[in-house]
């Protein structure tokens, strides 16, 4: 649980710290979730990402086996389509809580929903070794350059 606190403080703090931008995001990640993300570029190809979010799990409660998920990893551009770019993120996620679980996740991420910059979408896979979760994300950054 300590962890866990010490995460959700490190994402309210980083944002103001050393983040080039803050988003909230939502949707479908180990049943339907909610929360902040962080990303900050170190070069013009790699962004890292960390995460946390609040999650139902598979039971769809938010008192479930596992209510938080985090994430860490790199963000690469891919390919640009019609203005709008697309990117790839792969890194470390986990699953905490009654039955914890820690895996890899692999996703895309179309950056400019309806030519917005604060708007994106990140779909992709959570894998735990023997099985995996789908994730279908909608997210909103909060622009601060």
């Amino acid at each position: 649980m300590k962890k866990i606190l010490l995460g959700i403080f490190l994402v309210l703090i980083a944002q103001t710290v050393w983040a080039n931008h803050s988003a909230m995001i939502g949707g479908a990640r180990d049943g339907l979730g909610l929360g902040m993300a962080t990303e900050r570029s170190f070069t013009d190809y790699f962004t890292g990402r960390f995460g946390v979010e609040a999650t139902t799990g598979e039971d769809l409660t938010f008192a479930g086996d596992n209510p938080f998920l985090i994430f860490a990893g790199l963000k690469m551009p891919l390919v640009t389509i019609k203005d709008e770019p697309i990117a790839w993120g792969f890194g470390f996620v986990g699953n905490y809580g009654a039955r914890t679980e820690q895996g890899e996740y692999l996703s895309l991420i179309f950056e400019k929903l309806y030519n917005n910059d604060a708007y994106f979408l990140e779909t992709g896979l959570d894998w735990f070794g023997d099985h995996g979760h789908v994730e279908a994300q909608v997210g909103y950054r909060f622009l601060s350059y």
